[in-house]
């Protein structure tokens, strides 16, 4: 049961970040995919194998990782899918250049 609560906590969190965002014009609401997950930065970094912060926001800041979506004036968050095809994408190359 703790597994249920905790997910149906994130769901509404994410919910809520959704409509503060759109309603103070910071995210699109035809952009977000109901049910996609925004990740916050230590989520992000847990799973591309714990880059730095200073190393992610140099990889978005040349493009080459997905640009964040603004939640709040001070808090930001990635699509989980995009993250997803950054790592495919990241595991293919590595496997071509061998």
């Amino acid at each position: 049961m703790p597994g249920a609560v905790r997910a149906a906590a994130v769901a509404e969190t994410a919910a809520a970040a959704e409509l503060v965002g759109a309603a103070a014009g910071l995210v699109d609401p035809r952009l977000v995919v109901k049910g996609e997950r925004l990740l916050a930065l230590p989520a992000v970094q847990a799973k591309v194998g714990g880059l730095s912060k200073s190393t992610l926001w140099k990889l978005v800041k040349t493009a080459e990782f997905p640009a964040p979506i603004r939640i709040t004036a001070n808090r930001v968050g990635w699509l989980e899918s995009e993250v997803d095809a950054w790592i495919a994408r990241r595991r293919l190359r590595g496997r071509a250049g061998r």
